[in-house]
């Protein structure tokens, strides 16, 4: 399946909107594990450090699926000729898979990590996804 991409600051942004993105997650989660995916949500920081470290800039280069993250980058697409269809957050992204997958699930359970945050924090959200989208277990 061909992302349409759009090079903006030396980065090849897939021109996909959320949905759009989910579905391509949604199809690579379901499909056999052959082939990892890489998706990856650059904003204005990520485009600033890409520029002075040519290995970032390779890693957002080579993965599946780099959506925008962020009206400034956005904005700029459209200024500078070369426009992105919506923002793609990844704090968005994320409970749009979870549900897309939890919606569409075969009876095979989506399977997640939780990693960061406080004590606690994660046994907290890893109880709320469980509830609130049947089909995805939490590690």
């Amino acid at each position: 399946m061909n992302i349409p991409k759009r090079v903006l600051f030396d980065v090849a942004f897939s021109a996909v909107t959320q949905r759009q993105a989910v579905n391509h997650i949604v199809s690579w989660l379901k499909a056999p594990a052959d082939v990892p995916h890489l998706v990856v949500t650059p904003n204005v920081h990520f485009a600033v450090m890409q520029r002075k470290n040519p290995d970032f800039r390779r890693l957002l280069n080579s993965a599946s699926l780099c959506v925008v993250d962020g009206r400034p980058i956005l904005w700029a697409s459209r200024w500078l000729g070369v426009p992105l269809p919506e923002v793609v957050t990844g704090s968005d992204l994320v409970p749009a898979i979870l549900a897309a997958y939890a919606h569409k699930t075969d009876g095979t359970p989506l399977k997640v990590f939780l990693l960061g945050a406080a004590p606690g924090v994660a046994a907290r959200a890893a109880e709320r996804i469980e509830h609130q989208y049947p089909g995805v277990e939490v590690s």
